[in-house]
C-alpha cells in the first residue's frame, strides 16, 4: 500500500498480476450447459421457441455443451435436455448469436 500526501491522504494499492486469461477460453474451459429461458408468465411459449430452433442452420449446432430448455410456469419450473442435434460450442460469437435470436435474458450458462 502506497500513500500519496498530495492527494490528501488517498491511499493507492500495486497489485501483481498472475495470468491473465481470455473470457473466451474460459468459456470453452467451463464445459458448461447452455439454457434457453421459457417464462410462459412473461408470454413465452414453447411453440415459439421451436420454431425460432429449427430455424437456426444446422451448421451452427455441433460442440460439446449440452443445450437445455428451462421452462417456468407460475411457481413451477422444468429442464428439458434437448437432443445431440443441438449440442454447442460456447464461444462469444455462438453466445452473441443466440441472444440475438431469443433475447439477452433469455440464454443463461449453468
Amino acid at each position: 500500500m502506497i500513500t500519496d500526501p498530495e492527494k490528501n491522504n488517498s491511499t493507492m494499492y500495486r497489485m501483481r498480476v498472475k495470468n491473465i486469461n481470455a473470457i473466451e477460453s474460459d468459456l470453452v474451459d467451463s464445459k458448461k450447459d447452455l439454457l434457453i429461458i421459457c417464462d410462459t408468465v412473461s408470454g413465452d411459449s414453447l411453440q415459439e421457441i421451436k420454431l425460432k430452433l429449427n430455424k437456426i442452420d444446422p451448421d451452427f449446432w455441433g460442440g460439446e455443451s449440452k443445450v437445455k430448455l428451462k421452462i417456468l410456469k407460475d411457481s413451477t419450473e422444468a429442464l428439458i435436455s434437448l437432443n445431440d442435434n443441438f449440442m454447442i460450442d460456447l464461444n462469444s460469437e455462438n453466445l452473441d448469436n443466440l441472444r440475438s435470436i431469443f433475447g439477452d435474458n433469455k440464454i443463461k450458462l449453468s
